[in-house]
């Protein structure tokens, strides 16, 4: 409903009314956006420092690339991590095993990163089931046929996809 009247006038509204899905709407909207800018935006940092370490965002921002590509890598990270999150919340027993995992290879004292990856082959095996469960992009594309075809007895016209 909020979003199909473009009325700034519900922001006025007290949190109580509609049961403050509106304030907790807009406050998860802002979480999301802080989990997925802060982290990347700290990259940009240590790799303005000279600090930062091996990792595929690491890699990304290292090379020349113009601000569409930074957009892009941003929504695709964005759609793999809420995914991640979601097997996460759904599988708690994934994610414990998963923590220990982590645990077990790098301590409580550091965060995993790209060289711990032959460490971690639970949490690799994970990663790679959400890509499979929801790429970020499409895998395909529209095939058509070339020639006309009878399939089954199903006439199949030239062109069609």
């Amino acid at each position: 409903m909020f979003t199909a009247f473009p009325f700034h006038e519900f922001k006025k509204l007290p949190f109580w009314c509609f049961g403050g899905a509106f304030a907790m709407m807009g406050h998860c909207r802002e979480l999301s956006q802080q989990l997925l800018n802060e982290p990347f935006d700290e990259v940009k940092v240590q790799i303005a420092d000279g600090t930062a370490l091996h990792s595929s965002v690491a890699d990304f921002l290292s090379q020349a690339h113009d601000n569409t590509d930074e957009d892009m890598m941003r929504s695709t990270t964005a759609s793999t991590l809420q995914t991640f999150l979601l097997v996460m919340m759904l599988y708690p027993d994934i994610q414990s095993r998963a923590r220990a995992e982590i645990d077990q290879a790098v301590r409580h004292d550091r965060m995993p990163c790209l060289d711990d990856r032959a460490s971690l082959p639970y949490l690799d095996a994970i990663l790679c089931e959400v890509l499979r469960w929801n790429p970020p992009t499409p895998l395909g594309f529209a095939h058509a046929t070339s020639n006309d075809d009878v399939y089954e007895g199903h006439f199949i016209p030239r062109s069609s996809s």
